[in-house]
C-alpha cells in the first residue's frame, strides 16, 4: 500500500477545500507532512498550526520557497502561485489529527496510547521493549 497521501485523500480526510494552482492533482503526492519549516524538505506538505508563540500561517510562503508542494491552512491566503496548492480547513490542528486517523485506518495498524501525568516515557519504552521481541514495532522518538 502506498504510504503517501494523494491530494484527493488529503481533501477528503480533512474535509477541506482545495485552492491554488495545480496542473494535475493526480500527479502530486506529498512526501511527508511537516509542521515546522526548519525541518521541511522539498515535496513536503506544510501544515500551518497556530500556537501560543507562533502562527504557522506566517510561514506558508517560506514553505513554498523551500519546495513544499502545498499547505493546509485555516486562514484565507492569497494563492502563492506556481505548483503550490492550499487546502483550506476550519482548524489546522484538527485537520492534522484527521489525517493521522485516516492514515492509521487505511493501514489497519494496531495502536497503543499511553496517557497520564507521570511515567509515560518509561511505559512507552517498556511496551516497545516487550513487543519488539516478537513483532515489528514503531514508537515515537520524542516524549510527545
Amino acid at each position: 500500500m502506498e504510504d503517501n497521501f494523494s491530494i484527493r485523500e488529503i481533501v477528503k480526510a480533512t474535509q477541506g477545500r482545495l485552492t491554488g494552482k495545480i496542473p494535475d492533482i493526480s500527479s502530486i503526492s506529498p512526501h511527508q507532512i511537516c509542521t515546522d519549516t526548519r525541518n521541511l524538505q522539498k515535496g513536503d506538505l506544510f501544515v500551518a498550526l497556530v500556537g501560543k508563540k507562533f502562527d504557522g500561517h506566517q510561514f506558508v510562503e517560506e514553505s513554498r520557497e523551500k519546495g513544499a508542494c502545498g499547505a493546509i491552512v485555516s486562514e484565507p491566503i492569497y494563492p502563492p502561485g506556481g505548483d503550490f496548492f492550499l487546502v483550506e480547513v476550519k482548524d489546522t490542528l484538527q485537520a492534522l489529527q484527521e489525517l493521522a486517523r485516516y492514515h492509521q485506518r487505511r493501514l489497519s495498524l494496531p495502536l497503543i496510547a499511553v496517557t497520564g501525568s507521570n511515567g509515560k516515557t518509561t511505559v512507552k519504552e517498556m511496551i516497545w521493549q516487550i513487543l519488539s521481541q516478537q513483532y515489528p514495532v514503531l514508537k515515537s522518538e520524542g516524549n510527545f
